[in-house]
This record gives structure tokens, sequence and C-alpha cells, in this order.
């Protein structure tokens, strides 16, 4: 008679859930690294603007060109404004994303634990079961052989 876990479903699907939140994690942490991306390049931006900003301001701005520098900066904080809150919402479905794996995994491991220990019972009950019966048939053969003997000698 070979070893069943009564849970192996239970603790099969456990493991397809944790393999599934393992992809969600790497999902959501490829989609924060792309946002955060952004950001850099709007950071880039800004810091680049500023700088020509420096430069042209040494030889004098036309009141157009200062109106359209003004505006581009404008937008320019308001896009870092916006893609700063998707960073952060991004960073925030990491951290549930990993918080989940780390539970799937701990039910994982349950199950796990709970099998060995019962494969570890069944393997002392099936040895103890085993040394009963080699116990009988030693101390069966003991009693007639010691039996036999007696009888042919009287």
């Amino acid at each position: 008679m070979a070893f069943t876990f009564q849970f192996q479903s239970i603790l099969d699907l456990k493991i397809r859930l944790e393999d599934l939140k393992k992809s969600k994690l790497g999902e959501v942490t490829e989609i924060l690294n792309s946002e955060m991306e952004k950001l850099n390049i709007l950071l880039t931006e800004r810091k680049n603007q500023f700088k020509l900003m420096k430069e042209k301001s040494d030889k004098g701005f036309t009141p157009k060109e200062l109106i359209f520098y003004n505006n581009y900066m404008e937008r320019l904080k308001k896009s870092i404004s916006i893609q700063e809150i998707v960073v952060k919402r991004a960073k925030d479905a990491v951290e549930k994303a990993r918080l989940e794996l780390v539970d799937a995994a701990k039910q994982r491991k349950m199950f796990e634990t709970l099998k060995e220990k019962k494969m570890e019972e069944y393997w002392e009950e099936y040895y103890r079961k085993e040394q009963i019966t080699l116990d009988e048939i030693a101390s069966y053969r003991h009693g007639v052989g010691g039996e036999v003997a007696n009888g042919e000698e009287e």
C-alpha cells in the first residue's frame, strides 16, 4: 500500500496559486519599472530644460519665448506630478502582489509540512506493522519448531 496524501489536490492548488502570484508580481514589477523609466525621462527633460533656460537667459528671452518656456515647464511639472502618482500606485501594486505571494507561499508550505508529517506517520506505522508481522513469524517458527522437536524426542 502506497502513501497517499488526502489533501494532495489542495496542495497542488496551492502550488498553482503561488505560481500565479509569482507571475502577477513579475507583471506588476515590470509595469513599475516602465513607469519609473517614464518618470526618469520626464525628470531628465526638466533638468535639460532648466539648463537650456539658464543658457538662454544669459542671452535674453523674447516675451514670446518666455511665455513658451513658462507654459512648457508648467506642463512638464504637471506631467511629472501625474507620473509620480502613477509610480506610487505601481509601487503599491507591487507591494500588494508581494504580500499576496508571501501569503500563498505560507499556505503552500503549511500543506507541504502537513504532507511531510503525514508521510512520516505513515512510514512509522508501516514499519511498526512490519515489525509486528516479523515478530509473529519469528515467534510462530520458534513455537512450532520447539513443539515439534519436543514431540519427536519424547
